[in-house]
């Protein structure tokens, strides 16, 4: 086992000096001491847990985590009382194919939480409805807090892009972004660079 410099400074650190109590409490407190403790909210879990989803939906190909941190945000701000209705399980109450769409949302949901759902089984994960799973927890984290998250709209202006879906309203920026043609690396800065927020966006 090994340790590096800061990690050894710090447990010294909370080793008694000779002549100091070794009890159960000293050590405790020198490590409240050394450790920094954040506070944190639901709602700023949930933001967090969203915005990384984005984040990692465009620069890397690991849609599993992305699945994991935005069903992590869709459940505390779905549960949250001042919430609109999640768009995404309105719509599978419209059409058959909908309905199966979500249905194999929560599959992965539970399959990637719980070791004993079936713990042999392998599903297909579907990434492109790792997009409306991001889009669907944007809608709610505005309908609560009345602010936009960026990342999130970048997410909806790659659906209009990739799907020729119009979901966001700035035709001229999806167009200038279409002509373009960019992986999902580059299209992140180049949309964040582009599109002007307003005040009221994270």
């Amino acid at each position: 086992l090994c340790f590096d410099a800061t990690s050894l400074a710090i447990i010294r650190s909370w080793m008694p000096m000779k002549g100091e109590s070794s009890s159960k409490n000293y050590v405790a407190n020198r490590i409240d001491s050394v450790l920094r403790i954040e506070k944190i909210t639901k709602l700023e879990a949930a933001q967090c847990q969203l915005k990384t989803a984005c984040l990692l939906f465009f620069q890397t190909s690991d849609s599993v985590s992305v699945h994991t941190l935005a069903w992590a945000a869709h459940e505390i701000l779905d549960q949250h009382p001042k919430s609109a209705r999640s768009l995404l399980f309105d719509i599978a109450n419209q059409s058959p194919e909908s309905a199966k769409a979500c249905a194999e949302l929560t599959e992965a949901r539970n399959f990637f939480k719980h070791y004993h759902n079936k713990p042999s089984k392998a599903i297909h994960l579907i990434e492109n409805l790792n997009e409306w799973l991001l889009i669907d927890c944007g809608q709610m984290y505005r309908s609560i807090t009345g602010k936009g998250i960026k990342e999130v709209v970048a997410v909806s202006a790659w659906v209009s892009v990739r799907r020729n879906l119009l979901i966001l309203d700035n035709s001229v920026v999806i167009e200038h972004l279409r002509r373009l043609n960019l992986p999902k690396k580059a299209f992140l800065d180049t949309f964040l660079s582009t599109a002007e927020f307003g005040p009221g966006f994270e």
